[in-house]
């Protein structure tokens, strides 16, 4: 009975379920691994491994599942895969060792999710916020050129008001100035006479 449901999850599970020998040979593909990549069951039946593994990726999947084969325990990766008909996607992979009677290896099970749509989806979320992040250094640097500017037309204006008052207060010292020196001959004149008025004082 136990055994009937586990078969019945493993053939109506949304997730991949692959099971492969020690030889990392398709032994097991349920109808979700079916649909994500192309395979019927029967024509990957003892296939490698790597025959869904990108090109630049397959020399190293023996050394990836050997070193899983003599680990305890499941392990998480998330990876490029590639469909029957050479789509690449990518997949999320939960690996588990199966051991025998013996303490063995005698194979992996593998349980497979395609987050294609949500792995592109968090790359153009970086992407927007990379080029926010650019916009908002670029923002910065403009605000602070504007800072810039905006400070070197205050001390001009500073320096204009300052012209202004210097040239008003100019202004004020040469109005008395001025006066002076147009009254100056005037004012000689009048003291020059009285002064004459005062030798013609003493004379008499």
């Amino acid at each position: 009975m136990l055994e009937e449901k586990f078969a019945f999850l493993i053939e109506h599970t949304p997730l991949a379920i692959i099971e492969w020998n020690p030889a990392f040979r398709v032994v097991g593909w349920n109808p979700a691994a079916e649909k994500m990549f192309g395979y019927a069951a029967q024509e990957i039946y003892l296939q490698h491994a790597s025959i869904i593994v990108p090109e630049p990726y397959r020399p190293h999947v023996d050394a990836v599942m050997t070193a899983l084969l003599n680990q305890r325990g499941g392990n998480y990766s998330l990876n490029e895969n590639v469909t029957k008909v050479g789509q690449i996607i990518t997949c999320e992979w939960v690996n588990t060792p199966l051991i025998g009677r013996n303490n063995q290896p005698v194979g992996i099970y593998s349980i497979v999710q395609d987050v294609t749509k949500r792995h592109q989806a968090e790359q153009a979320l970086q992407a927007s916020e990379s080029q926010l992040l650019k916009k908002s250094l670029a923002l910065e640097e403009a605000l602070r050129d504007l800072q810039q500017a905006q400070l070197h037309l205050v001390q001009n204006e500073k320096m204009l008001a300052l012209g202004n008052l210097v040239a008003g207060v100019a202004h004020e010292i040469n109005n008395p100035l001025g006066f002076l020196r147009g009254n100056l001959q005037p004012i000689t004149d009048y003291v020059q006479d009285v002064l004459d008025l005062l030798d013609l004082y003493d004379e008499i």
